[in-house]
């Protein structure tokens, strides 16, 4: 776990949902190690203090980025590729950490955030040099594909990562808390409500091993 922000209210993360309710909630990194190296799913968001004041949210990291990601083995500087699932501000900050790293993301997702004025993640524009733009689904590294789903943003995508367990998902916000797929409920802020329904179809019908992106549960913790 990266952080956490909120209140984030339940009509964001599940449709009809009643936003009078509202918690704080976990903002994750997923590390996938194997021999051919690390590879990041998302970077979370970047100086919380900043984030807090430009959002109107409480917005919490302690300890420091860096040593989050040391205790987690993380050597920013030997993470093999970095594979953005879409680029909202708590998902895609932080690039400046990881100078030896391939960026990935959706060219779907890059041409709808060009022109944007979001200064907390300024660095996307930073180290555009370094991104690769896919097209639709493709498999990154052996055992690690992409899946362009849409849905929460113009250009999401999930992640599939072959592990010891079997095949496991990193959906991204398309499933934000474990509800959303239990009791098939899409999330409620999306760009396209249809996409986000295929997306916990598609979800179902390739792994039972899903790892929502915005839920206490996924990094073994409980929700209120």
């Amino acid at each position: 776990m990266a952080g956490e922000f909120g209140m984030v209210r339940d009509d964001i993360k599940f449709v009809n949902g009643d936003p009078t309710i509202a918690e704080m909630v976990p903002s994750l990194i997923f590390a996938l190690k194997s021999s051919l190296g690390t590879v990041l799913v998302d970077t979370s968001f970047g100086d919380a203090e900043h984030c807090a004041k430009i959002l109107k949210l409480e917005v919490i990291r302690k300890p420091t980025y860096r040593e989050i990601l040391m205790s987690y083995l993380v050597e920013p500087e030997e993470v093999r590729a970095i594979i953005l699932t879409h680029l909202d501000w708590d998902h895609a900050d932080n690039l400046g950490f990881f100078p030896s790293s391939a960026i990935y993301c959706q060219k779907r997702e890059m041409d709808s955030f060009i022109g944007h004025d979001d200064s907390y993640i300024a660095n996307i524009k930073e180290n555009c040099d370094r991104m690769l733009l896919i097209e639709g689904d493709q498999e990154i590294l052996p055992g690690i594909k992409v899946h362009l789903a849409g849905g929460h943003t113009e250009g999401l995508q999930m992640v599939l990562v072959n592990t010891s367990e079997g095949m496991a998902l990193i959906p991204s916000d398309n499933i934000m808390t474990y509800k959303n797929i239990e009791e098939n409920i899409r999330v409620g802020l999306c760009k396209d409500p249809i996409a986000c329904e295929m997306a916990l179809d598609w979800a179902r019908s390739v792994s039972k091993i899903v790892y929502p992106s915005h839920d206490y549960r996924t990094v073994g913790g409980k929700n209120e």
